[in-house]
């Protein structure tokens, strides 16, 4: 491969050590992160309505953009923190420079938003990330894993991922698997 990526969860301790990995064998390292979106304001720590989060993949695409992860990673920590260290859409698009956002796992806002069945709420979703990262910098992931299918959620989850590349097609959004 001549690229690969390293998307910790809420955090980037293994960026250093991985790019240097990358770097001694020949291969592009693409630092990132897998962020937790908070559903309100990430300095809301309230009960059940808080304590839920949304995924969302961030990579890097030069030195503004690992340098906004770092600071989306730390304010996640210390201002945002409520069972995970979480960034809010508002936070987000004041440091969204540089930066290459995947809809997400499962777990993401807008594949949530498409297996709710509702367009509304879907199109309203990626409105709102198109609006922080612009169509070129904001790709669609899809996901099929052994996981899901063990899980019982096989044709739910193919329904989703073709839903998914719908809505891709529908934007001229890229994908990415």
């Amino acid at each position: 491969m001549p690229a690969l990526a390293l998307t910790d969860h809420g955090v980037m301790y293994g960026a250093v050590e991985f790019y240097y990995a990358c770097k001694q064998a020949g291969i592009k390292a693409l630092i990132g992160m897998e962020a937790y979106i908070a559903p309100r304001g990430m300095e809301d720590k309230e009960g059940k309505i808080d304590s839920d989060y949304f995924h969302l993949t961030l990579i890097a695409k030069d030195d503004i953009g690992y340098k906004n992860l770092i600071t989306l990673t730390t304010e996640a920590h210390t201002r945002g923190f409520y069972y995970k260290p979480r960034i809010d859409k508002d936070f987000l698009k004041k440091h969204s420079a540089g930066l290459i956002a995947l809809s997400g796992c499962p777990g993401g806002e807008l594949p949530k938003a498409v297996a709710s069945g509702s367009e509304t709420r879907t199109e309203e979703v990626l409105r709102q990330y198109l609006d922080i990262f612009g169509p070129e910098n904001f790709l669609i992931e899809i996901q099929r894993t052994d996981r899901d299918r063990t899980q019982g959620e096989g044709k739910q989850l193919e329904d989703r991922v073709q839903k998914l590349v719908q809505l891709a097609r529908k934007h001229s959004l890229r994908i990415v698997a």
